[in-house]
């Protein structure tokens, strides 16, 4: 193209001797020389055996150096462009061999790189799909358990764990989210436990609670003290969880239980229980180890006492080996307290009571004194005088014998209230029954040389105030006949419990026994015990002893075993 157009401007300089036509030869004779030493043209000779392409590049590099462009430039100073037509036609003719050998050249290397395109893309396909395949299973399926697993952490489910183990950043979140969940599953776990021991804790504290306000509040509601024992202990083993609870209650004058609950039926009692001692259970000792039926057994004993006084003790049998918690020591101490409580109440109350009757019998015998035996002195005097009057007249059983029967009865009458006023003038102090009972016996011993023996077992029973006047009253009346009309030398009283909790009172003598005489000397004293044993529901027999003497036995069940 550069050739014709070479070729174009010499003839046209030619015809108009331009000079603009000129410069133009010339700057495309630079630039087509520019361009056939291009290095781009030569570039690859020395990568491939190209020695046709060569060849022809180096003749074509000749020709124009030596032909074609000699012969334009001499066609600048000629008239025609005839000799430049003939050289450059060849010379064009070369070129188009020279760019048909480099069209061949590219065409096969275009074929060369298409087929390494396709190889390439094909091979980039692959490595696509295998990385594709390599995410997917080492990052997409790792990242989709790991999004399962927190999702279902999440939601509370602490036992998930992730199960990729590498040596990676992913193997290194896995393991660390691994004993992260661990630990929040073990944080969680210790938690539960906490707030089940706390909530178990509360519940046990709340029952403790609970029992203590119930049993306080019947106390309080009480006002003497009655108590439920029974049940009482045994809502204090159900809290507890202790089994083997036993609760003895005592009289203070007591050394024996008058109450004995066993919380559990299927246990046999200790060889003490059965012996009835006592003592060592209502010693200072707090925890012992003693032998039950052959086996070491560890006792813990909470003393039911309130200022000096003991009512009684709760033992608390365990193994050997095993060992009470602070907080069941706690409750039986409480327990214990509100027990000791409730007992010094009732004691107090029965105290009143006793009190109480006590000043109402006072009163009565005052009354008495101050109205009744004021009227039967003043009759009795009444009858002296009628007596001393009638005496200066002749004798006439008209009148002497209803004047003596007269006297007889007011003595008999007067009598019999001065023995009212004794028995209503009866002190029974906070010492209790036994205490009164020697007492009256001091008391009635002094008039007599007759020998009074006391056997009193029964101590541990807890007698109501009104039961104590009755049986102080019967044991006095019966005392006094006997030692006013046994004409014996002894005389034995006898307070003792049987199998069945009812009580027996004996009073005996070695006298001359009963007669009809003394009987009817002694019929207002019987008729009163015989009262006073109906009152209390009892039994009352007045009889001859085969050995000889006369006695009194009165048996009856206390009010406390009745409830």
């Amino acid at each position: 193209m550069k050739s014709y157009q070479l070729t174009t401007e010499v003839a046209l300089y030619q015809q108009t001797k331009q000079q603009n036509h000129h410069q133009t030869v010339l700057t495309l004779i630079d630039e087509f020389e520019h361009s056939i030493n291009d290095p781009l043209l030569q570039k690859d000779f020395s990568l491939e055996q190209l020695t046709e392409q060569q060849y022809d590049y180096n003749q074509i590099k000749v020709q124009w150096q030596t032909t074609v462009k000699p012969l334009i430039l001499k066609a600048l100073t000629q008239e025609s462009v005839s000799p430049v037509i003939a050289p450059l036609t060849e010379f064009v003719t070369s070129l188009d061999n020279l760019v048909r050998g480099y069209q061949a050249i590219f065409e096969k290397r275009v074929a060369t790189l298409r087929l390494i395109q396709l190889s390439t893309l094909f091979i980039t396909l692959l490595f696509v799909g295998l990385c594709l395949y390599s995410i997917h299973q080492h990052i997409a399926l790792p990242l989709k358990e790991l999004t399962d697993v927190a999702r279902k952490s999440a939601k509370g489910d602490l036992t998930q764990r992730f199960t990729v183990f590498r040596e990676d950043e992913l193997g290194l979140l896995a393991a660390t989210f691994n004993n992260y969940n661990q630990r929040i599953a073990r944080i969680y776990g210790d938690l539960e436990q906490r707030v089940e021991r706390k909530t178990q804790e509360l519940k046990r504290s709340n029952q403790i609670l609970t029992l203590l306000y119930h049993v306080a509040q019947e106390v309080n509601e009480s006002h003497a003290g009655e108590l439920n024992h029974s049940r009482v202990i045994h809502q204090v083993s159900e809290v507890s969880g202790l089994s083997n609870i036993d609760l003895c209650l005592l009289t203070p004058e007591g050394d024996v239980p008058y109450q004995h609950i066993v919380t559990d039926s299927d246990r046999t009692a200790s060889q003490n229980c059965e012996q009835k001692k006592c003592a060592e259970c209502l010693s200072g000792e707090t925890a012992v180890v003693t032998l039950i039926n052959q086996q070491q057994v560890l006792q813990h004993r909470y003393a039911i006492e309130k200022s000096g006084l003991h009512y009684g003790v709760i033992v608390v049998t365990l193994e050997a080996e095993s060992t009470m918690q602070l907080w069941q020591q706690q409750l039986l101490k409480s327990v214990a307290e509100q027990l000791a409580l409730a007992l010094s109440m009732r004691s107090q109350s029965d105290q009143q009571r006793r009190i109480t009757l006590l000043n109402e019998r006072s009163i009565i015998a005052r009354e008495l004194h101050d109205s009744l035996a004021q009227s039967l002195s003043y009759l009795k005097i009444q009858v002296t005088r009628i007596q001393r009057a009638i005496s200066d007249y002749p004798e006439d059983a008209r009148l002497t014998s209803p004047v003596t029967e007269l006297k007889e009865g007011l003595n008999s009458a007067y009598r019999q209230l001065r023995e009212l006023l004794t028995t209503f003038r009866l002190h029974i102090d906070s010492e209790g029954l036994q205490c009164a009972v020697l007492q009256t016996i001091q008391t009635l011993a002094q008039r007599s040389d007759i020998d009074v023996s006391l056997n009193y077992k029964t101590a541990h029973i807890p007698f109501t105030p009104n039961e104590e006047i009755h049986l102080l009253q019967i044991t006095k009346e019966a005392l006094q006949n006997a030692l006013n009309h046994s004409q014996g030398s002894e005389v034995s009283i006898q307070f003792i419990e049987k199998n069945d909790h009812k009580v027996e009172i004996t009073i005996a003598d070695n006298g001359v026994g009963l007669d009809e005489t003394q009987q009817e000397l002694n019929h207002y004293g019987t008729v009163i015990m015989q009262e006073r044993s109906h009152s209390l529901g009892g039994e009352f027999l007045l009889a001859n002893r085969s050995e000889g003497g006369a006695q009194v036995i009165f048996s009856f069940y206390p009010q406390y075993f009745k409830s």
